[in-house]
């Protein structure tokens, strides 16, 4: 068995006075789920080996910026980036009034989706 905070890549066999496969490692596992300000606590996501995707929720108004995966015990950075509403007193807009869609991103423009004259 591996050290605490490390798992196997694999299992080891013995056949005919050898090993199967000698690339077999113990690697480090992320033993604490990654810590995103704005989303809820990952527990789930805690002891993840190498490889191992966390998929972070985030408070209303926010979403994420992608997964977070687990790198030799470091989680891959995410943020969750503040989400604008498409607002509903546009004059002749159609709903939702952005061609983006209902959520806009912070730093993101609204194209307003005008309707049909």
């Amino acid at each position: 068995p591996c050290s605490d905070g490390y798992q196997s890549s694999g299992d080891l066999a013995c056949f005919d006075g050898g090993w199967n496969d000698d690339s077999v490692q113990c690697i480090p596992e992320c033993s604490f789920p990654p810590t995103v300000a704005n989303a809820f606590p990952a527990v789930q996501c805690a002891g993840s080996p190498t490889g191992q995707t966390c998929v972070i929720q985030c408070f209303d108004s926010f979403v994420p910026s992608n997964v977070s995966t687990c790198q030799d015990g470091v989680w891959s950075p995410v943020v969750c980036l503040s989400e604008c509403m498409a607002p509903t007193d546009v004059v002749f807009a159609g709903r939702p009034s952005c061609q983006e869609g209902d959520g806009i991103l912070s730093g993101q423009n609204c194209t307003p989706r005008c309707l049909d004259a």
